[in-house]
């Protein structure tokens, strides 16, 4: 059982990020984790973006993600929802496309 805290490491110039386990029991014990979970993260808003502009291009013009914040996103999307027949796998992904994107 993990006891301990779980940290990300982002690294701007390289454009990486390290997870690394920290047990507060015994510091010198650390986990470094791949940058799996970064690329899963890309792959993740590409589909999301692909989504986005299949669904929601067939009835209106797409807007920018960058045009409305977070919270007007997740009310439109909301809205949007039942007319654009996303399921819940493809709600989460628009929906993280658009938070990764729209204006903070």
């Amino acid at each position: 059982m993990l006891c301990g805290f779980l940290y990300l490491q982002y690294d701007i110039k390289s454009d990486t990020a390290n997870y690394f386990y920290a047990d507060p029991l015994k510091t010198s014990d650390s986990l470094t984790v791949t940058n799996d979970s970064l690329e899963l993260k890309k792959i993740k808003l590409a589909e999301g973006k692909l989504l986005y502009e299949k669904k929601c291009q067939k009835c209106h013009m797409l807007y920018e993600p960058k045009d409305y914040k977070l919270k007007q996103w997740k009310e439109n999307l909301v809205e949007m929802k039942e007319k654009a027949e996303l399921n819940k796998d493809e709600y989460s992904l628009i929906l993280g496309y658009l938070s990764a994107n729209c204006k903070k």
